[in-house]
């Protein structure tokens, strides 16, 4: 069994590879390009990592934005409520009258204005929260001492005319 060449095959045919020693300078030269990528991935993970926190910076901007606008449109919601009631000539809370003044100022003289005299006036529960709750009318107490001083002139004034010929 002594074949010229046989201990370059192994049993599968193949020829046997042997391995050569590398020299230290073939490993470095052999691990710059692996390096170098490691390095760029790295580098696309900073400025992925950089944008996704300017989104989320943007989201949280956003965010906010969206709430202040929500609080804005539930103020006009509520003062349009009380300001359709008092036309309508219903009884309205005292303190829901001084919020439609210091949060809508005309739509409250156009209510005011604007206000029929009913026979059997519905009352109506308070629209608006509580003075701790209500940023504007905590500063601003020269509005809220006005407030029913307006009211108080056009009611008198509607109930001597008699409500008859508003219908």
């Amino acid at each position: 069994m002594n074949i010229k060449g046989a201990n370059n095959y192994n049993i599968y045919n193949q020829p046997k590879v042997q391995a050569e020693p590398k020299s230290n300078a073939e490993n470095q030269k052999k691990a710059e390009p692996q390096t170098e990528k490691a390095i760029k991935i790295i580098t696309g993970l900073k400025e992925k990592s950089s944008q996704f926190d300017l989104f989320a910076q943007r989201l949280e901007e956003m965010r906010k934005q969206t709430k202040a606008s929500a609080e804005q449109y539930e103020i006009q919601r509520k003062c349009m409520l009380i300001a359709m009631r008092i036309m309508q000539g219903d009884n309205v809370p005292h303190e829901d009258i001084i919020y439609l003044a210091e949060n809508a100022p005309e739509l409250y003289a156009k209510a005011i204005i604007l206000r029929m005299q009913k026979e059997n006036p519905e009352d109506h529960k308070r629209v608006s929260e509580d003075k701790k709750d209500n940023p504007a009318s905590s500063g601003e107490p020269a509005k809220a001492a006005a407030a029913p001083e307006i009211k108080a002139a056009p009611e008198s004034g509607a109930s001597e005319s008699g409500g008859d010929s508003q219908d």
